[in-house]
């Protein structure tokens, strides 16, 4: 299930979930509207509070992944 439809479904704000896992409300919203997608930890930490409703391939799309590990780059710095 995508995180929005989860929200819509318990009545949920963003703001609200934000605060319920630590993070900004832009963040939920960036995730939601899948221009990014959260970090592993907290991907963690959305499938826990969501009781597995929300998991992390929910939000496997062509979103750039927000997370501390870069990617890999070839010899003309280029994303492989």
């Amino acid at each position: 299930m995508k995180l929005g439809e989860y929200l819509r479904r318990e009545a949920i704000t963003q703001e609200a979930f934000a605060a319920m896992i630590g993070v900004a409300q832009n963040a939920v919203s960036k995730w939601v509207h899948g221009h990014r997608m959260p970090r592993r930890a907290v991907l963690e930490r959305i499938t826990e509070i969501t009781n597995g409703s929300v998991t992390p391939n929910d939000f496997v799309s062509t979103a750039q992944i927000d997370d501390d590990d870069p990617l890999p780059r070839t010899h003309e710095g280029e994303a492989a």
